[in-house]
């Protein structure tokens, strides 16, 4: 299959969106046409089962499951399985519109069977993804429906370009209230998020989609913020001495846009090394582990549901390293970094390296070293990233490439 992405003059384009015309700016030729034909068909095909209105319910519904944060993200191929809405657990209107479409037969976009679509879903587990449609659009008043169609070859095709790329997928405008025998619009289009900011879409895709078990489990798990007695939130390192206790906070953190390319969201996973005994080597631990962000959360700060970043930075540790990475397939990141410790009253210090990531699909997004003394000395003033008040007291807001967050000393002298 072969895609030509060009822009036409002849009519007008909506932001965000390219329309595909003679006039060829780069040329896509995919290894695998047959997936591709396949999902493509599958999409329009999904696109006039979501003409009956109450499969159109079921799509909006499921935005409301806990773990999808009034994002829509269904699992196609768990669906059929079980032929169950996940919302509201019964009978799914979703399969019942599929398998009615499929007996009438009347849409000429449809080359497969019903059984080779539903078993291309199962062996592909196919998903919907719709980042924006809930959130921006009422399902009661929707006349038109942008469906998409997203493949892993063509985003590493992109990458591969541009690392910066921010993500596009061929897609095709449905009209909900045409009857599925009147013929609409052929043109199809690129879209992006701004397009879908805009226009109400959905994307089908082989998508890493979390069960409903999994999201259930990361939204059910968080950590005390424990309170500590006795604190203050800023020290110089000569007023501490080896019993003091120098915790480190993150309270909240966000992105201030999305890392990963439309339509993903991101899961990130954050470390924090520290040295360790002189002679030894640096410790590595995982402060969060594939935490999801929604592209249509980026932006909004989240608390991070961190206790403590560092329990208690002791004496002996003169600095530690922050890294966020970043899940992108067609990236296994493993980064080696050095920490400094004490190895004597004296203040002479030794390097010690540790090794991070080795994740599979796991890219990096920043690694940053923080001096202990500078860190706990002022953290309050603005870095030229606005500031954020915990408990009552503002603190100096850090970015790191999309990165945004702050920390709060609370130090037991």
């Amino acid at each position: 299959m072969i895609f030509l992405l060009g822009i036409t003059s002849c009519q007008e384009i909506p932001d965000g969106i390219q329309a595909l015309d003679d006039q060829v700016e780069e040329l896509y030729v995919s290894k695998v046409p047959e997936y591709e034909s396949k999902l493509k068909h599958l999409t329009l095909f999904m696109g006039q089962v979501f003409q009956d209105p109450n499969a159109r319910a079921e799509l909006f519904a499921t935005s409301k499951i806990e773990g999808n944060q009034d994002e829509i993200s269904i699992d196609l191929a768990y669906l059929f399985e079980s032929g169950v809405d996940p919302f509201a657990k019964k009978k799914s209107a979703i399969i019942d519109a599929f398998y009615k479409l499929g007996a009438a037969r009347v849409s000429s976009e449809v080359d497969y069977s019903v059984e080779e679509l539903i078993d291309f879903i199962r062996k592909n587990e196919i998903g919907i993804m719709a980042p924006y449609l809930a959130k921006n659009f009422e399902e009661s008043f929707l006349n038109e429906l942008t469906v998409s169609w997203w493949t892993q070859e063509f985003e590493d095709w992109k990458l591969a370009k541009d690392q910066d790329w921010k993500g596009e997928t061929k897609a095709r405008v449905i009209n909900l209230t045409k009857n599925i025998n009147e013929t609409s619009d052929n043109q199809e289009i690129f879209v992006s998020d701004e397009y879908a900011k805009k226009n109400p879409t959905i994307v089908l895709g082989a998508f890493d989609l979390e069960s409903e078990s999994e999201k259930a489990k990361r939204t059910s798990t968080s950590q005390e913020n424990f309170a500590v007695q006795n604190f203050v939130n800023s020290a110089n390192c000569q007023d501490l001495n080896q019993n003091s206790v120098v915790r480190i906070l993150m309270p909240n953190l966000r992105l201030t846009s999305s890392i990963r390319p439309w339509p993903h969201p991101d899961q990130l996973t954050l470390y924090v090394v520290l040295g360790t005994n002189p002679g030894g080597n640096g410790q590595v631990n995982t402060l969060f582990n594939s935490l999801e962000i929604k592209r249509s959360d980026a932006g909004n700060w989240r608390t991070s549901n961190l206790s403590f970043l560092i329990n208690n930075w002791v004496d002996m540790q003169v600095d530690m390293k922050l890294l966020l990475f970043n899940k992108r397939p067609g990236n296994s990141d493993e980064v080696q970094v050095s920490v400094n410790v004490k190895t004597n009253s004296q203040g002479q210090t030794e390097t010690q390296f540790a090794t991070v990531g080795d994740v599979s699909y796991y890219q990096i997004h920043f690694a940053q070293t923080f001096n202990k003394c500078g860190t706990i000395n002022n953290p309050f003033s603005n870095r030229g990233f606005g500031q954020r008040s915990y408990l009552g007291v503002n603190y100096g807001v850090e970015r790191f490439g999309k990165f945004e967050f702050y920390l709060v000393p609370q130090i037991q002298i």
